[in-house]
């Protein structure tokens, strides 16, 4: 053998061998970084250096034992997203390449380019080395194990993109920075179960390093990753597309999050007042997520959340159906509690927030979610049954009104809408009706006084109940029974 050719091949081979072991690698870094030192024409002769003449060390990330490692930082994650797309594409090219080869496809045409391009590529990108493609990587018993290895390292360039998206708002956007971490430790870990299953327990180097970074940064921040950073918890590397489909999710969510930011207004005015607005929303978004997930003190928390949002409006006038607000309501609606005092902001926000929901009704054939009904429920159904309920105030929502009848077994519900300049008095036809066994007022949506509402249905010899927000029948079920059980006997059975 040429000693060219040899020592290409000893080159080739040692190249493989640092890419699987860490050890070896620094050893060899090692030896090279004293070669380098050797300056020309010294020969044989021992060279001691001094530190003025030494060389900068390195940049690149390095192995040894965990105490030497060397942090990652965000220019060099910058880096992994690039590569990982890269292995992404050999590892998909090594698959094709072998059905070409298989089908006696034109080896200097049809294969050799593409081998060229790609191998150009990857040197453009600083240390990026495909072994999916070497010629001495030992090839998986099914190649096709190698698609799977290539969605798994798109993924991991996907998420790296999330995490360096949400970073440099991490301390005012939290969530989605804890969102981001979490995808991106099962895709770390998709790369590293995908790898292990074609070809025994073998480390890619980027894998390895983003699983350093989250573990440095989950310690520094004091984060909780759930999932994915343990060797006997890996992600299923046969499920990246719904991984993908996950990370393209988030992707729609945080520009969502970005157009609600230019809709509260961070365009505008100065950059204190723009980071004024965001702190506030971070507020509210903290306390809906404890809403949301049923952590704390339920009253306390709406109070604070009320506060916050009339803040936002009178003191920042972010405008009344900002999407930010909206979607923060909307998955907490249905507990809000009719509160005693309320600002008058606040209650425009939920006028602005049943016009949206009556809307979307409107504009929609779906049935209402079923959810599991509480025992109040049962309770009031069989106090209720057969007879008619009214409802006054706010925009008629006809899946609400539906969830309603059903759930309590009415005969019929008859929604008032209000309006502004109505007299009181054009409500008496209705309580006048023997059939009506129930009123129900929307007290945030009424143009009259709840006082004067409850005073005439008194006279008319009717419950009257305050709702507040929500017309799901839990809530409903559980304002009708704490306010008029006693004025709505069971049926005899």
């Amino acid at each position: 053998m040429p000693w060219k050719q040899a020592l290409r091949t000893l080159a080739d081979r040692l190249a493989a061998l640092a890419e699987t072991d860490h050890e070896f690698r620094d050893a060899l870094g090692e030896v090279a970084r004293e070669v380098m030192r050797i300056p020309p024409g010294s020969g044989s002769s021992p060279t001691h250096w001094t530190s003025e003449r030494r060389p900068p060390e390195p940049t690149h990330i390095t192995y040894g034992s965990r105490g030497d490692w060397v942090p990652v930082t965000e220019e060099e994650l910058a880096m992994i997203e690039q590569r990982s797309y890269l292995k992404c594409e050999g590892a998909r090219w090594a698959v094709e390449r072998q059905e070409r080869l298989m089908e006696q496809a034109d080896y200097e045409n049809e294969i050799a380019p593409l081998d060229r391009e790609l191998i150009e590529r990857a040197r453009s990108v600083p240390e990026c080395y495909l072994w999916m493609n070497h010629k001495y990587m030992p090839h998986p018993g099914n190649i096709e194990f190698y698609d799977d290895i290539g969605g798994c390292f798109s993924c991991m360039g996907e998420a790296v993109n999330l995490v360096l998206r949400t970073m440099p708002e991490k301390d005012l956007e939290r969530d989605a920075f804890e969102g981001a971490l979490n995808l991106l430790a099962e895709a770390q870990s998709s790369v590293r179960a995908a790898v292990a299953r074609a070809l025994g327990e073998f480390d890619d180097t980027d894998q390895f390093k983003v699983f350093r970074w989250l573990r440095a940064v989950a310690q520094r921040d004091q984060i909780f990753i759930q999932r994915y950073m343990r060797a006997d918890d890996r992600a299923d590397p046969t499920q990246w597309q719904d991984l993908q489909d996950r990370l393209a999710e988030y992707v729609n969510q945080l520009e969502e999050m970005a157009q609600s930011r230019l809709e509260v207004g961070d365009d505008e005015g100065s950059e204190e007042e723009g980071a004024a607005r965001r702190r506030v929303l971070a507020r509210a978004r903290y306390v809906a997520k404890q809403l949301n997930e049923g952590k704390g003190n339920t009253d306390e928390h709406w109070r604070k959340l009320v506060k916050t949002f009339d803040e936002l409006v009178t003191e920042h006038e972010v405008p009344l159906n900002n999407v930010t607000i909206r979607n923060l309501l909307l998955p907490i609606i249905d507990g809000i509690p009719a509160l005693e005092e309320t600002p008058a902001s606040f209650v425009d926000i939920l006028r602005e927030l049943d016009r949206f929901l009556a809307a979307r009704e409107r504009d929609t054939n779906d049935e209402p979610p079923s959810e599991p009904f509480t025992p109040e429920v049962a309770d009031l159904a069989q106090r209720l049954d057969g007879r008619t309920v009214a409802i006054v105030g706010g925009d008629r929502r006809a899946h609400a009104e539906t969830a309603l009848i059903r759930a309590f077994g009415l005969d019929d519900a008859v929604w008032i809408e209000t309006f502004e300049a109505q007299a009181l008095d054009t409500l008496e036809p209705l309580l006048r009706r023997a059939d009506v066994s129930l009123v129900l007022g929307a007290s945030y949506w009424m143009v009259h006084s709840v006082e004067d509402l409850q005073g005439l249905c008194v006279r008319h010899g009717k419950p009257f109940v305050r709702l507040g927000a929500s017309y799901h029948p839990n809530q409903v079920a559980h304002e009708v029974l704490a306010q008029a059980a006693e004025l709505l006997p069971a049926k005899r059975k």
